[in-house]
This record gives structure tokens, sequence and C-alpha cells, in this order.
């Protein structure tokens, strides 16, 4: 009996972890791929859309003229959006 509990929790815990793996749309050798964030390279252009986690140390680039809303809750336990502001930097080119 504990070994088919200790499967179901094996089996319930690398759910929960392949749920929880976080992955980026990427442009890679001009195609548009979907990739795991931590194979993520500098460089790299990543695509995001409403609701998306984005991956840790990335440059967001955007319309000029709008403000990008986040929810940093995880991070920081906030509980508060906080809005970013835009400033112009150098995109690093592959």
């Amino acid at each position: 009996m504990r070994f088919v509990e200790e499967r179901n929790a094996g089996n319930a815990i690398a759910a929960l972890q392949s749920s929880l793996a976080v992955s980026a749309k990427a442009t890679r050798n001009g195609t548009k791929v979907t990739v795991p964030a931590r194979e993520l390279v500098p460089g790299d252009l990543i695509y995001v859309k409403l609701g998306d986690i984005i991956p840790a140390d990335s440059i967001l680039v955007g319309p000029s003229g709008h403000e990008l809303i986040i929810d940093q809750s995880a991070l920081t336990g906030e509980s508060l959006t906080v809005t970013k502001g835009m400033s112009i930097v150098e995109v690093p080119s592959h």
C-alpha cells in the first residue's frame, strides 16, 4: 500500500513541476518557436501577450507611449500591480 501512495505522490509532484515550468515564444534561426525559459540566451527576442509569465532579466520592447502594468506578487508578495515606465535602450542583435 505504501508503494502505491509513494508512486501517486511522485506522479503528483511531477505533474505539478510540469505545469509550473515557464516557457517563452522566441525567435530562433528566423522561426518563432516555444522554448523553456531556462534555455533563453542574451539577445533572444521573445514574444509576450496579456497574461503571459515573462522570463526574468528580459528587456521588454513595446510601442512608445504605452504603460506596462505588472503583477509582481510572485516575486515580492505585494498584492498591488506596479506600473512600469518606458525608456529607450539599445537592444542587442544576434
